[in-house]
This record gives C-alpha cells, sequence and structure tokens, in this order.
C-alpha cells in the first residue's frame, strides 16, 4: 500500500486549508514580523472558494495513511505580464507545506512532484517559486528537487527621518 496520496482540494477542505495555510503564515511572521501581519486566518473561507473554482490555480492535498500531512498551491500562467519577456506558459509554486510529524517521509517530494506532474499537464515550460532567505531548509529542499536560482530580490529596512 502507498502511504502517500496527493488529491485535488475542494470546498469541504476549507478548515483543513486554513489550518495548514496559518501554519505556513505564522513561520513567515514570527520570522519577518516587519512584513507580515499576525492574522488568525490568512484566507477567508470565501477566497478559498474563488481559488478552488480558478480554473489557472491548483490547490492539492497529500495524506498518509489517510490523514492530512501537507498541501500545495499551484499557479499556472498563461504568459508573463511583463512586456519585455518572452510570452510563455508558467507554473509558480505559491505555497507548499508538510506538517512538522510528516517531514523526511516524502511527503514533500510528492507534492512537489505533482505540481511538477500538473505544470507539465498544463504545457508549462518553466515552473518557479519564491523561497524567503530565513527559509534555509526549503531552499535546500527545492535545491535538492533539481531547481536553481534564477534571481535575488534584496531589500534594506529603511529607519529615520528624510528632509
Amino acid at each position: 500500500m502507498c502511504e502517500i496520496s496527493i488529491r485535488t482540494m475542494t470546498v469541504q477542505d476549507y478548515p483543513l486549508f486554513d489550518g495548514m495555510e496559518s501554519a505556513l503564515h505564522r513561520m513567515h511572521q514570527q520570522a519577518r514580523p516587519d512584513l507580515f501581519a499576525e492574522l488568525a486566518h490568512p484566507c477567508s473561507r470565501a477566497e478559498f472558494s474563488q481559488m478552488i473554482q480558478d480554473s489557472h490555480r491548483e490547490l492539492f492535498l497529500a495524506e498518509w495513511k489517510g490523514k492530512p500531512a501537507g498541501m500545495c498551491d499551484l499557479l499556472l500562467c498563461e504568459s508573463s505580464p511583463n512586456p519585455i519577456l518572452l510570452p510563455q506558459k508558467s507554473a509558480h509554486i505559491d505555497d507548499i507545506l508538510v506538517l512538522g510529524e510528516f517531514r523526511r517521509k516524502g511527503v514533500g517530494t510528492a507534492l512537489y512532484e505533482e505540481a511538477l506532474y500538473r505544470a507539465k499537464r498544463f504545457g508549462a515550460e518553466h515552473l518557479e517559486l519564491m523561497v524567503w532567505a530565513f527559509n534555509e531548509s526549503a531552499r535546500k529542499f527545492y535545491e535538492k528537487c533539481g531547481m536553481t536560482l534564477r534571481s535575488f530580490v534584496m531589500d534594506m529596512k529603511l529607519e529615520g527621518e528624510t528632509t
């Protein structure tokens, strides 16, 4: 018996999604309180319902022996909104989350491989994502999956008065 199964989320999965998205948001908020607001529920039920119905979004859940273990939010893009870039289909992993007790069991890899499969089925030429600098374990995971660095986003907190 395969211990990991993947299925597309439904509207009834909102409580699972809410718990996972809240945990992910808390991690980001704790690491960068200067950027992320404290929110108990970063995504409302209505927003989730819209996400589920969006034909350019794929939300899927990984289950370990029938128990929710992780999720992925995949965006499918028809073309770059930037006119200096060549038009092409691409896929963007907005979030992957594996719950703590299911880490190091292949759940993240199963979610990533499912994202690859769905991106290819869509006809995407690239799969991309953004990883925050503080999340070194995620960066290492994606590198292990074969992803490479394409660009840097740098920032600097500005303090003091302007004249």
